[in-house]
């Protein structure tokens, strides 16, 4: 995995602190369906930044990568 070019400094260190907790974690990712009833989307602002909240029933987790093509 790499980070795009041209990131902001806030969105820099975000995909920064993503890729070193999945290294961290093993090098894979695991999505995860979560069979719940999606909620409403919610919007809020803080800090100069506005947040789109879009739920769905999916989770994304850091994991130890165990698939190779091999």
């Amino acid at each position: 995995m790499s980070k795009p070019t041209g990131l902001n400094s806030l969105t820099a260190g975000l995909a920064d602190a993503f890729l070193q907790d999945v290294a961290t974690a093993g090098g894979g990712l695991q999505i995860v369906y979560e069979d719940a009833q999606v909620e409403d989307v919610g919007f809020t602002t803080g800090n100069g930044y506005g947040v789109i909240r879009i739920p769905f029933p999916l989770s994304l987790n850091a994991v130890p990568n165990t698939w190779s093509l091999d």
